[in-house]
């Protein structure tokens, strides 16, 4: 669910910055966000597909229309 994740995934060029990326953004997430009572933590990963990862989504958009 949008409102409920169970992990954040994160796409795009700024991914190739690796860990100097992830970890001020999942420190960022872990304060910000609420009902931590209710779930632990939520993974932060960057995506396997990298700067691709638009691609490939627009791609699997098209051979499904």
């Amino acid at each position: 669910a949008v409102l409920d994740p169970e992990v954040i995934v994160l796409t795009g060029g700024l991914t190739e910055a690796g860990d100097i990326l992830l970890t001020p953004v999942t420190k960022a997430f872990d304060q910000y966000l609420t009902a931590r009572t209710r779930r632990p933590q939520i993974p932060v990963l960057i995506s396997a597909s990298g700067q691709d990862a638009g691609l490939v989504g627009a791609a699997d958009l098209a051979r499904a229309v």
